[in-house]
């Protein structure tokens, strides 16, 4: 039987890619990379180990090096990273920080080691505003939203 429930309308939808905006610090980070990547091969005299390494400081990079997409719809934020996807409803959220490079927000009250688990970190890229404003009118009332390192009203 079909679903008679509608899905709730996109209110913004966006990609960022920093490793594309800045290509130069791209380059940088992927030279770093392949050299410690051979510096482990060599140490460990196996070839074996510097892919290794390559691989895990790519994986550990994958945010940077590769796009993300976000869509924030009536009911919450959906983010799609290339090794994770993340959903978070709008009543679920209690904390929405912001700083000069993206957002983050939570569904705990207060800072956390299990935030980076359970909460969505948000790069704005080049739709910072329009963001900030549709999840500053649609997160909980009752979540504190601060910007910049200061708490708004």
């Amino acid at each position: 039987m079909p679903s008679t429930e509608e899905s709730p309308q996109v209110l913004l939808q966006w990609n960022a890619w920093p490793a594309r905006q800045n290509p130069a610090q791209a380059m940088l980070a992927c030279l770093v990379i392949v050299a410690l990547g051979v510096a482990v091969g060599f140490l460990a005299g196996d070839w074996f180990w510097g892919a290794l390494a390559v691989l895990v400081l790519a994986v550990s990079l994958n945010r940077y090096l590769l796009p993300s997409s976000y869509t924030i719809d009536e009911k919450g934020i959906s983010v799609s990273h290339p090794i994770r996807r993340q959903r978070m409803e709008f009543d679920q959220a209690k904390r929405f920080l912001t700083s000069s490079t993206g957002g983050f927000l939570s569904t705990r009250t207060r800072a956390s080691r299990l935030d980076s688990m359970i909460g969505i970190e948000l790069l704005f890229g080049d739709h910072r505003q329009e963001a900030i404003e549709i999840l500053r009118d649609r997160v909980s009332p009752s979540a504190q939203v601060q910007a910049e390192g200061v708490i708004a009203p």
